[in-house]
């Protein structure tokens, strides 16, 4: 923080509050980028298919190596913060690569256009879980310091600004109009709802949206293009798992999501095993969410102690 600001003395007054309170995003990724924690395994990396583990892996690299532009701390604390399960990074990447599958395309050839939407929409997740993750000014009841913890997620979510604008400017004309416009309109959904602290009602058609066109652009078809009705379903049961986009709208349980569908009987392999792998995401955020908080107060205890 010190060599991202140039003002020690900010972080060392104001901002004490980064190091010594738990955060669910970038703060939780510093800490563990401090303590040199070991990397977490996404539910990316428990897939049997080889090809969409890569495919994720290699939008993860994207993002990474393209915030090491702006500074390499940035994209370090971001590549922790990929691995934070409240995030749920990769859930974009894996359903586009899933989908190449089941139209019978490799994932491993994945256009570059759609390398970049992936991207996008992955650090578009990224950006909503870090706005949506900023803490209310401290008062008598509030959450005490946040000064620390709110900057550190506004220069993240600026440096990801600057990436998106220069990912989706390289872009096709016809999906670079896309992807600003359903950008554009998450965002302004994101704002509205945090301002009137309740869930906006096209919530859920948002980000089934946005499913749908990363299926679409790994799938290399242009908006306009029709997908097959099997993918149209996954998005829907993807944004009902998802209830949003932020950390502050948790994912609900994958049993709860998928209703009465049959998964074995309704979808093909690939999307069969990825929702499987996702119907368990929501178990196994909780438990690692609360092993971090456990971790970070017992650090704040020894610190303070000693």
């Amino acid at each position: 923080m010190i060599a991202i600001h140039r003002q020690p003395w900010l972080i060392q007054g104001r901002g004490f509050d980064l190091v010594s309170i738990p955060h669910q995003t970038a703060g939780e990724a510093l800490r563990r980028m401090v303590w040199d924690e070991p990397p977490r395994n996404g539910f990316w990396k428990s897939l049997d298919t080889a090809a969409v583990r890569h495919l994720v892996e290699a939008v993860r690299v994207d993002i990474i190596q393209g915030l090491q532009r702006f500074r390499p701390a940035v994209a370090e604390i971001a590549a922790y913060l990929t691995e934070e399960p409240r995030v749920a990074f990769g859930w974009f990447a894996a359903f586009g690569a899933a989908s190449r599958v089941a139209v019978g395309l490799s994932p491993v050839a994945c256009e570059s256009n759609g390398r970049r939407g992936l991207a996008t929409l992955e650090s578009l997740n990224l950006l909503l879980a870090l706005h949506g993750d900023l803490l209310r000014e401290a008062s008598s009841d509030g959450p005490g310091p946040v000064w620390g913890r709110n900057t550190l997620n506004l220069v993240l979510a600026d440096c990801l600004t600057a990436y998106v604008l220069g990912l989706i400017c390289r872009m096709d004309p016809p999906w670079c109009r896309y992807l600003g416009s359903l950008m554009r309109r998450t965002l302004r959904r994101e704002a509205l709802t945090r301002m009137s602290s309740s869930e906006s009602t096209d919530a859920q058609q948002s980000s089934e949206s946005l499913f749908a066109a990363a299926a679409s652009m790994a799938c290399a078809r242009a908006p306009s293009e029709q997908l097959p009705p099997e993918l149209y379903a996954v998005a829907k049961v993807l944004a009902r798992m998802r209830r949003g986009t932020s950390a502050q709208s948790p994912i609900t349980d994958g049993g709860a999501a998928l209703g009465s569908v049959d998964i074995e009987t309704a979808f093909s392999p690939p999307l069969q095993e990825l929702l499987h792998a996702l119907t368990e995401a929501p178990r196994s955020s909780e438990r690692w969410m609360e092993a971090g908080v456990r971790a970070g107060r017992s650090e704040v205890a020894g610190s303070c102690g000693s």
